[in-house]
């Protein structure tokens, strides 16, 4: 498993340094998304295979916070709509005038 980790971390280093070659502009960004994919997926078996336990606290930890997240925000911005002045609190004319 460690080969395939270096593999892919190495693969993914060398596609991103060649995007940084003068290049066509499209060629980078798929050069570089793919070798920014190839490095994240290798960092993220490199943390599973090295800290197994820890990185399952991780991603747990990431998901209840992301599940947090999406039931408080929609309370903030209810909160805050709230409080929002709207076109007919506010004046049609710099002057105050109607």
């Amino acid at each position: 498993m460690e080969v395939l980790i270096e593999a892919l971390l190495l693969i993914g280093g060398v596609t991103a340094a060649v995007a940084l070659l003068p290049l066509q502009p499209k060629v980078r960004l798929v050069l570089s998304f793919c070798g920014l994919v190839l490095v994240t997926v290798g960092g993220a078996l490199f943390a599973f295979v090295t800290y197994p336990g820890e990185t399952l606290l991780g991603a747990g930890a990431g998901i209840a916070g992301t599940a947090w997240g999406y039931r408080q925000v929609p309370a903030w911005l209810a909160r805050r709509t709230a409080n929002a002045i709207t076109l007919a609190d506010s004046p049609s004319e710099p002057g105050g005038k109607s």
